[in-house]
């Protein structure tokens, strides 16, 4: 019988913060990253006030066709029993860039070269509004202090949910995304590529899209679509006890 890394608990380890105005909404889809003894967490937040833009339904279960104020950060928390944790106060990623500037969602981490690699979607159209306005974005940081923005690394298409493989494959970097409804894989030859991709390549890429599809959704209630989730990794320093 497996002995769990963590312990369970039947609470929120995170819940909106009325001390945070970023936070007050809405605290969800995190990303985490185990370095021996801390648990690296980045979560999306959003504040109180968002609501259905006007005329938008709610009766059913696909999402309305848009919020108002619904404009997402991404916060960061340290913990070591994968339980309890400390939010800092200061958003890690903040919607500031004309790509991301209505949303930085659903972080992702990897590590490669002591370099932490995030990638997360970057909405430059409100939520729900605009198809185009969903695309893969990159940061790094090597504390979780300060991040650069390497901006959108993704093809020129609706696309999400990127996640990098936390070692390299036969040289090279490989990444999951999602052009809905599959999951694809790409390969990138080295970090500098990863951070400036180029239009050729991501063309070709498109061109033979089926060719790069990993999974395809099966089953009836995976048949909108199917998403990647944390990466996980055997060695120590490279663990995400929540993808299990």
């Amino acid at each position: 019988m497996k002995t769990p890394l963590f312990n369970r608990s039947p609470r929120p380890i995170l819940e909106p913060n009325d001390r945070l105005p970023w936070a007050t909404g809405a605290t969800f889809n995190p990303g985490v990253w185990y370095d021996a003894d801390t648990v690296h967490m980045l979560f999306r937040a959003i504040p109180k006030g968002y609501a259905p833009i006007s005329g938008s339904s709610t009766g059913s279960s696909d999402p309305v066709p848009g919020y108002e104020n619904y404009i997402s950060y991404i916060g960061y928390a340290t913990g070591s029993d994968g339980v309890n944790f400390t939010v800092r106060e200061e958003p890690l990623i903040r919607p500031d860039m004309d790509f991301d500037r209505f949303g930085a969602e659903d972080p992702r981490i990897s590590k490669i070269d002591d370099i932490y690699l995030i990638t997360y979607t970057a909405l430059c159209s409100p939520a729900f509004t605009v198809p185009l306005g969903e695309r893969i974005a990159l940061a790094t940081t090597s504390e979780f202090k300060t991040v650069e923005k390497h901006g959108v690394i993704g093809p020129p298409v609706p696309d999400k949910d990127a996640v990098i493989f936390p070692r390299r494959i036969g040289g090279r970097i490989a990444m999951l995304h999602r052009i809905s409804p599959d999951i694809q894989i790409v390969y990138f030859d080295d970090l500098e590529d990863l951070f400036n991709p180029s239009g050729s390549m991501w063309r070709s890429h498109l061109e033979f899209l089926d060719e790069h599809v990993l999974m395809r959704p099966q089953a009836e209630w995976e048949a909108k679509k199917v998403r990647g989730s944390c990466p996980k990794e055997a060695a120590i320093g490279a663990f995400s006890p929540f993808s299990q």
